[in-house]
């Protein structure tokens, strides 16, 4: 039993699942809007008739360096036989222009979350030296862990007052 023949560049399509954009279909659309024949297409291109014929028909799929001949053969980019809109440079720019703003504002967010990262060592080093001083006046460490902030302030109260200071 023979196995099917897998279809590559330039062979015939054969038993392939039906492609996304019928490339042959997209080239004929290209040659006919521009008002060219397909003589003047294998002039251009260089390539022989039968085979820009088996091409525009679907029978054969073309290789990327003959989708190059067929755009330097139409005068367009190689992008614009797969893709019909806007100049891809100028969304490109625009994706580009989205990174560089969402890059500031990681570089923002990064900001704020240092100086909050700040502001916490800052608490942390008051709040140790906080207890150093209840530890000091009372003699005992309390065990802040699970404290709410309301008995940390009456906490905090009892230390200034045991200290005389209000």
């Amino acid at each position: 039993m023979k196995k099917p023949a897998k279809a590559r560049a330039g062979r015939p399509v054969g038993s392939m699942k039906k492609p996304l954009v019928n490339l042959g279909t997209r080239l004929k659309s290209i040659r006919l809007a521009q008002g060219l024949s397909q003589s003047e297409i294998i002039r251009r291109s260089k390539l022989a008739g039968p085979y820009v014929s088996r091409v525009e028909n679907g029978l054969t799929i073309p290789s990327v360096r003959i989708l190059e001949q067929f755009a330097d053969a139409f005068g367009i980019e190689l992008y614009q036989i797969f893709y019909d809109g806007p100049n891809p440079t100028k969304v490109l720019a625009a994706e580009k222009a989205c990174e560089e703003r969402i890059r500031q504002l990681r570089a923002e967010q990064h900001e704020r979350l240092r100086r909050i990262y700040a502001v916490g060592l800052r608490l942390q080093v008051e709040t140790q030296n906080f207890w150093r001083l209840v530890q000091a006046e009372t003699g005992i460490m309390p065990d802040t862990k699970g404290l709410g902030p309301a008995v940390l302030k009456r906490l905090r109260h009892r230390a200034r007052v045991a200290k005389g200071t209000p």
